[in-house]
This record gives C-alpha cells, sequence and structure tokens, in this order.
C-alpha cells in the first residue's frame, strides 16, 4: 500500500524531479566559484528536509537509474553510493578514498565531491552559484529545508520509499526532518573532506541535533525483527532522545502498520519480547570505529544496564499507547472477547500502574 502509493506520486511529480540533473549540471560552475559560505550553512542542527524534497529526490533518483523497481529498492546504501543499486554489490572498502571513482554519478558521494558539505549545504551553494531557487524550494514554491522538528533514526539497510511512507501522517508539510544522509557531510577522501564529515558526526554526538527536535521517529522494519534495535546508531539516538526528555515515536509504513495492529490482537507476547530484548552492547555498525567509540561514551557514563533500562521503559511507554488506541476502536463486544484487554491491564501491571491495571482486570467493559 505504501509503496504503491508512493510510486504514483512519484510519477504524478516525474516532470518536475529534476534535481539531480540540475546538480549535476551545476557540479562544475560550483567547484569554480568562490566559497563565501563559511562558515558552514546552514548549522548541522538546522537541516531539516520536508517529505517533499524526500520525495522529489527519491524521484530523481528513479529518473537517473531508469527503473522504478531499482529506485523502490533503494537504500540508503545505495543512495549515498556505498553499494551498487542492482547488485547491492558494496563499491568498496572504507575509507571512501578507495573508491570515490567507481560512485555512481548520481549518487550523494558524487553530488557532495564538489563542495565536501552536506547535501543540503550543497543545494544552498547551487542556488547561490546559479542564482536557481528551484534547488531550495518545490514546485508549490514551499521551502525544502527548514529547522527541523523530527530527527528520523533508521538502518541505511532500511528502503528509503519505507522510512519516507513510515513518516507520512507524522511529519506535515510544513515541517522538516532531520536526515543524515542529507544532514550529514559523506565526502571522506581529503583532508577537508575527513573534517566536515568527523565535525558533523561530533555534532550529533554530543547530543545537540536530537535535542533541537521535538520527537524522534524510529522507523522499525520489519516488525518482528526491526533491523534499528540492532544498530548502535539508532539505540544512541533513542537513549539521546530520552535524555533530552524528547517524545520517542516508534513508525512504520503502512504494510508494517496493518501487521502490527493485527500482532497486538493475537500476539501481543511477541511484541513484547521484541522490546524487552534490546541489548545496546550486542548492538552492531556498519564501521566498528564507530560502535567502539558509541559503547566507550555509554560505559563511561550511565553504563549498559542503566541505558537497556531507559529505552525498554520508553519503548514499553509507547506499546502501552499502542495498546490502548487498538483497545479504544474495538466495540464493547470485540472487548468482551478480545486477549488485548488483558494484555494491556498486564503491561500496565508490570510497568507499575496498578490504579490503571485494576480497573481493566476487574471489569473490561
Amino acid at each position: 500500500m505504501g509503496n504503491a502509493c508512493f510510486n504514483a506520486q512519484h510519477k504524478e511529480r516525474r516532470e518536475e524531479a529534476h534535481l539531480i540533473a540540475k546538480l549535476r549540471d551545476a557540479r562544475d560552475a560550483i567547484a569554480a566559484a568562490p566559497r563565501t559560505q563559511n562558515p558552514r550553512y546552514p548549522k548541522v542542527a538546522d537541516r531539516g528536509v520536508s517529505l517533499r524534497f524526500a520525495r522529489d529526490f527519491h524521484a530523481a533518483l528513479e529518473d537517473e537509474v531508469g527503473s522504478e523497481e531499482v529506485a523502490r529498492r533503494m537504500t540508503s546504501e545505495h543512495i549515498v553510493g556505498d553499494r551498487d543499486p542492482v547488485t547491492d554489490e558494496a563499491i568498496g572498502e572504507w575509507p571512501r578514498t578507495n573508491y570515490m571513482a567507481d560512485v555512481r554519478p548520481w549518487s550523494i558521494l558524487a553530488l557532495e565531491k564538489a563542495t565536501l558539505v552536506s547535501l543540503v549545504e550543497t543545494l544552498y551553494i547551487a542556488a547561490e552559484v546559479t542564482g536557481d531557487p528551484s534547488f531550495l524550494r518545490d514546485a508549490d514554491g514551499r521551502p525544502y529545508f527548514g529547522k527541523p522538528s523530527v530527527f528520523v533514526s533508521y538502518t541505511w539497510r532500511n528502503e528509503f520509499g519505507d522510512v519516507v511512507a513510515a513518516l507520512q501522517g507524522i511529519v506535515g508539510s510544513d515541517a522538516f526532518v532531520w536526515w543524515d544522509i542529507f544532514a550529514i557531510a559523506q565526502c571522506n577522501h581529503t583532508s577537508e573532506a575527513k573534517a566536515n564529515l568527523r565535525e558533523d558526526l561530533n555534532a550529533v554526538d554530543a547530543g545537540g541535533v536530537v535535542a533541537a527536535c521535538a520527537r524522534l521517529c524510529l522507523v522499525v522494519v520489519p516488525w518482528e525483527d526491526p533491523k534499528a534495535f540492532g544498530r548502535v546508531w539508532c539505540l544512541n539516538e533513542v537513549h539521546m532522545a530520552i535524555k533530552a526528555e524528547k517524545e520517542v515515536r516508534l513508525v512504520m509504513p503502512p504494510r508494517e502498520t496493518d501487521r502490527f495492529l493485527q500482532l497486538l490482537l493475537t500476539d501481543f507476547g511477541s511484541i513484547e519480547i521484541a522490546v524487552s530484548k534490546i541489548d545496546m552492547r550486542n548492538a552492531q555498525a556498519t564501521k566498528e570505529e564507530d560502535r567502539e567509540r558509541i559503547l566507550r561514551q555509554i560505559e563511561a557514563s550511565i553504563g549498559f544496564v542503566e541505558v537497556n533500562k531507559r529505552i525498554i521503559r520508553e519503548l514499553r511507554e509507547w506499546l502501552a499507547r499502542e495498546a490502548k488506541t487498538a483497545l479504544d476502536l474495538l466495540t464493547r463486544t470485540q472487548r468482551a472477547t478480545s486477549a488485548l484487554i488483558n494484555n494491556y491491564a498486564g503491561l500496565l501491571q508490570n510497568q507499575g500502574k496498578l490504579d490503571d491495571a485494576e480497573p481493566l482486570f476487574r471489569d473490561p467493559l
């Protein structure tokens, strides 16, 4: 359902989706122009993108690769340029110094090569150099970029379309999302590129980027075994949101939402297990150096046991809210026979919310 809707939106905007082609055409002019944006602009915490930008960028990718099916399956690893979108084979080994010459010309790595800064910054530079405001605004004149209210946490192996579909209904047309592949400089083939990448990663590590947003949305696909629960970056971002007292919300594309709601009614235990087995010590990262750095930071602060407890507690709070929402949608007759009410009451009891759980056990209707 989500991908079908997503592809339909692509087709409607096909004539408008020329972001990548225009940026490729402007690369020589960008490379030759004197750099006036110093310090870097926008600041890393302010590099939010609209969902319309994400959809237009994906549509432009489809035009570049010439295949709707290939574009649909694209993940962030393909879009950034680390993997081939057709074969899914790695283009090269880290560091990217070893394979910058082999990346696809439409990839983010290739698009940032002339500026060595993030894609958001690169598009601002393109608009300045060319005088073309369409680098910064959609076809309806609305800004592509602005201060983000949502931080999206996901894995680079999630399909890009799934991440967009998961945010639909969460992010309004006038809101912006902090999205790492667009907000962080990706190149590292020169000393300047490495410095820019490290500057951006340090800003995220410090927690200021997450704290600047009102909520964090964690993309969970597939629900039975969410990739994000096993990735150290995602769990650390959730931890930073909890520390900053920001809302944490699990989101999923429509096809996963339908299955999740069914599981709430038929197999509540499997959801509790998926949430409860989180252990940051076992989480992985693409780069071992990132994993080790983040785990050292956690160990030096409050420790793994406390971090795990905080994350699991927050996700159980989210699960309780979702269970209540699902329960409220049931009719009186359905409530009388549904196992959800006892599961929900048991979850509240386990959270120590006895006053809320007791009425459900005593009088479920």
